[in-house]
């Protein structure tokens, strides 16, 4: 097998004798590459680019050459996690076929606002998010962002540095954005090497207020506009709407829309429509609000224009 470039192709050939060997009807060794290559470039003018070609030597009748096109293979990369076939949600957005072209680069954050994230997990340690302008344990504010110590984000909810989760939610859900692929560990998340930024605003119990989520908010455009690549935040929380719209939850959710972060909402698990029962803040009308909860008690999302598993 040999590769030959024609016409800004490669092909791949096979000849039954050395090609060097081949001539020209006046009998010239030394032009045998440029008649062999005329011949198949006056094939390949019939004949479509993705079929073989056979070429006989009419001087040598067993002597041929076959002819065809140097295809392109790429790696499977299925990952070696055990419990990554159990994952549903990745087969239904196509996660596995996305891994062929890419699995994340690494330089991608996103903030999970929820109950924190168990940083020292086995399967998100490597892909937490470490805030590079703080020195851990120094008890100074080294960045000078109003909080001390925010190595992993902050606690919204205890007023402190520590998102460590109590909940498992927050977890749970960064396992399923950024849990490291093909370590034989656990699962795997739909970007494999993404960084995830805990901040933490929601209780044991897994409740919180609009301040905490506000503070949160604020947080994360801080971070964005010193030069943290935070692209999306990860909401998977929300509540009915009873009266007004939240406005000051409204503002700060717009203000991170408005600095680059793609904000994403929990749209509810109630079988309700969303329409003529709003569900906050999934149904502002300023949110891009991708379902996470694609079940049967899924609520009906008349407004929501983006769904995910």
């Amino acid at each position: 097998m040999r590769l030959l470039l024609i016409d800004g192709h490669y092909y791949v050939y096979r000849s039954y004798f050395a090609i060097l060997h081949l001539s020209n009807s006046r009998g010239e060794p030394t032009n045998a590459i440029f008649g062999f290559t005329k011949t198949l470039r006056l094939m390949l003018k019939h004949l479509q680019p993705e079929l073989g070609a056979v070429v006989w030597d009419r001087g040598i009748p067993q002597r041929r050459t076959e002819l065809q096109p140097d295809y392109k293979v790429t790696l499977d990369r299925t990952p070696n996690d055990p419990s990554a076939g159990s994952l549903w949600g990745l087969d239904a957005v196509s996660a596995p076929t996305a891994w062929n072209t890419g699995t994340g680069t690494g330089r991608t954050i996103v903030a999970v606002i929820d109950s924190g994230i168990a940083y020292n997990h086995p399967d998100l340690k490597d892909n937490i998010w470490r805030n590079p302008g703080e020195i851990a344990g120094n008890g100074i504010d080294d960045d000078l962002n109003g909080y001390v110590d925010d190595v992993f984000g902050i606690d919204a909810v205890n007023h402190d540095t520590n998102p460590m989760d109590d909940n498992s939610h927050g977890t749970h859900t960064s396992g399923t954005i950024a849990a490291v692929g093909n370590n034989g560990v656990g699962v795997v998340g739909v970007n494999w090497n993404a960084k995830v930024l805990a901040c933490k605003f929601l209780n044991a119990a897994g409740s919180g207020s609009d301040a905490g989520a506000i503070e949160c908010f604020n947080y994360i455009v801080a971070l964005k506009t010193r030069g943290q690549n935070i692209r999306v935040s990860s909401n998977s929380w929300g509540g009915n709407r009873s009266g007004p719209i939240d406005q000051a939850l409204k503002d700060a959710i717009d203000a991170a829309g408005n600095n680059g972060i793609l904000n994403v909402f929990a749209a509810g698990n109630f079988g309700a429509n969303n329409e003529t029962n709003p569900f906050d803040p999934a149904s502002f009308s300023s949110a891009f609000n991708p379902n996470p909860s694609s079940t049967s008690r899924s609520n009906a999302n008349q407004p929501v224009s983006q769904l995910a598993p």
